[in-house]
């Protein structure tokens, strides 16, 4: 029964390595079907149930508790193997609000839009031609060709 539980700790430990070095973290969509999930539980059933079994605790028990563990250990820890959302496109910025980084006019300018974990910088230019300040808040009217063309807030 040790040799199962080490067995399970030291495959957990190979694996995760490999997966840290060689594959790619995004091709596996479902918790149950993404490698870390596997891994983790391994090592939480090893690393529970080898010290278990050296103290004399019963079969069943053991086989309980360590597979409570590696249960408790990957759906603890698999959040931070999630993924972020990809960075918003130039063109998915239509509509939102930004702020003038260098002073904008009919023909040049330049805007950024922020959000909680990006931030676009693209050329602008005023959809009415009113010069608009750095630093002033703008709405981006739409995307075109990867100028934003703005109305002042």
């Amino acid at each position: 029964m040790l040799g199962l539980f080490l067995a399970s700790t030291a495959l957990s430990i190979a694996v995760g390595s490999v997966r840290l070095l060689v594959c790619d973290a995004h091709d596996h969509p479902t918790p149950l079907g993404r490698l870390e999930s596997w891994v983790l539980f391994l090592l939480g059933f090893g690393m529970a149930g080898a010290p278990m079994i050296l103290l004399g605790v019963g079969t069943a028990l053991t086989l309980t508790v360590a597979a409570m563990s590696g249960v408790t250990l990957g759906a603890v820890t698999l959040p931070l193997f999630a993924e972020s959302p990809p960075p918003p496109s130039v063109d998915d910025v239509g509509g939102r609000e930004g702020r003038v980084v260098l002073p904008v006019s009919a023909t040049a300018g330049r805007v950024v839009v922020d959000s909680l974990a990006h931030r676009i910088e693209l050329p602008a230019r005023s959809v009415d031609g009113t010069p608009l300040p750095i630093g002033r808040r703008v709405l981006i009217a739409f995307v075109e060709r990867g100028v934003a063309h703005v109305l002042g807030l």
